[in-house]
């Protein structure tokens, strides 16, 4: 088993190489064991990152899904 350390970096860098315009399916993605933590890891990505929109990752209400949008042509915000 992965330690969460090394669990967060390996969830970050998937969101960082996601490609624009890409969706999935977190029960695809990740164990069901690990669901609670990668959710976790996201939301905490999201809030980390607001002021660059994000990176675009963004969740379906009902966390089922992630996505990222392109937000490459959106005014900076710092």
């Amino acid at each position: 088993m992965e330690t969460p350390g090394i669990y967060r970096k390996k969830v970050i860098d998937f969101l960082d190489r996601m490609p624009v315009g890409s969706v999935y399916i977190i029960d695809h993605i990740c164990k069901t064991e690990n669901k609670e933590m990668f959710i976790e890891i996201v939301k905490e990505y999201i809030i980390s990152t607001r002021r660059a929109y994000s990176n675009g990752i963004e969740f379906t209400s009902d966390y089922s899904r992630i996505r990222k949008m392109d937000v490459s042509g959106l005014p900076e915000l710092y």
